[in-house]
C-alpha cells in the first residue's frame, strides 16, 4: 500500500520483502526503498511522519525489536497505523499457522506495547474469530513518547 501514499521518502521494511519482490513486482516503484533485514532497517534515517505496520510482527522471531524500531523511526507526534492478528489461549490454530506465526500476541500485550509509545491512540478488536483462530486488531494514533518494550509469549 505504501506505493499509493503521497509523500517524499518511502521505506517499506518487512522481513518478507525479499520474497515479495517477485510476487508484487508489478506494484513496486523506484521511489520506494524495500528492505527486509535488521541491518538495513537500522541504517534508515529516523524522522518519518507516518508509520504503518500491517500484519507483520507476529511473523517475525523478534517482534519487540521490530516494534521498537518502527517507533524509533517515527517522529514524536507522528501518526501510526498498526494491525496484527491476535491469538487467544485455548483457541486451536492449524499447525501451519504456528509455523508462519512464531510470535503470537494476546490483546493485553499489544495494548501494553501501544501505551509504551502513545497516550493518544484508538483501537478496534474483533470478537469474531477467523478460520485460522485469530482475532483482527487495528490501532491508530500519534507517537507521544517512546518507552522500550519486551515480548513474552502469553498465548502458547
Amino acid at each position: 500500500m505504501i506505493e499509493y501514499l503521497p509523500g517524499g521518502k518511502k521505506v517499506a521494511f518487512d522481513p518478507l520483502n525479499e520474497h515479495y519482490s517477485n510476487l508484487f513486482m508489478n506494484y513496486r516503484t523506484p521511489s520506494t526503498q524495500y528492505i527486509h533485514d535488521k541491518a538495513d532497517v537500522t541504517n534508515v534515517t529516523d524522522g518519518f511522519d507516518l508509520a504503518i505496520c500491517h500484519n507483520v510482527i507476529d511473523h517475525t522471531d523478534d517482534p519487540a525489536w521490530w516494534f521498537d524500531t518502527l517507533f524509533t523511526k517515527l517522529k514524536l507526534g507522528g501518526d501510526f497505523i498498526f494491525q496484527v492478528n491476535l491469538s487467544r489461549k485455548g483457541v486451536p490454530q492449524p499447525e501451519e499457522h504456528a509455523r508462519m506465526h512464531p510470535s503470537p500476541f494476546a490483546s493485553a500485550q499489544i495494548m501494553s506495547w501501544l501505551r509504551s509509545k502513545s497516550d493518544s491512540f484508538e483501537h478496534s478488536e474483533s470478537e469474531e474469530m477467523s478460520t485460522d483462530g485469530e482475532y483482527y486488531f487495528l490501532a491508530w494514533g500519534k507517537k507521544t513518547h517512546d518507552v522500550p518494550i519486551t515480548y513474552v509469549n502469553e498465548v502458547r
